[in-house]
């Protein structure tokens, strides 16, 4: 399987369209709850996700501040990797080495994604945001 086949599923998580719309929801539902039950300083939206589509993030929460930590992608990988089989493992047989090159190629294609994003993201800005805190991952865990 090539990285330029997508199944459907993977069509429909990359594909912008409808992005606008899903973070419309996802502004609504977080005011909602803030009206419900408010958090004592902000929310905390932690997921990696939100780097597919930083143009529309930011266009839904202008103030957002995001913490983007830099790591070598040999570290990267197999901790993605695990994650996206601990999400995974329910619709694939782990026995199977087609069920894990499946997933193996999806996460690197999520990867390749990902960074091709930021760096679409950070060239159309001029590298630099400002509600954007880059940090280097090693320089914190020393």
């Amino acid at each position: 399987m090539s990285l330029t086949n997508q199944t459907e599923p993977e069509t429909w998580f990359y594909d912008e369209t409808n992005e606008d719309y899903d973070y419309g929801y996802h502004k609504t539902f977080l005011s909602m709850l803030n009206s419900v039950d408010a958090p004592r300083s902000r929310w905390l939206l932690k997921s990696s996700d939100h780097a597919l589509f930083l143009d529309t993030f930011f266009h839904h929460y202008p103030n957002a501040k995001m913490i983007m930590p830099h790591r070598h992608l040999d570290d990267v990988l197999p901790s993605v990797c695990h994650t996206v089989w601990a999400f995974n493992n329910m619709f694939f047989d782990e026995k199977k080495s087609t069920a894990r090159n499946t997933l193996n190629i999806r996460t690197l294609r999520y990867m390749d994604t990902s960074i091709g994003s930021i760096v679409k993201f950070r060239t159309c800005h001029h590298r630099s945001h400002r509600n954007i805190f880059d940090v280097i991952y090693d320089d914190l865990i020393e």
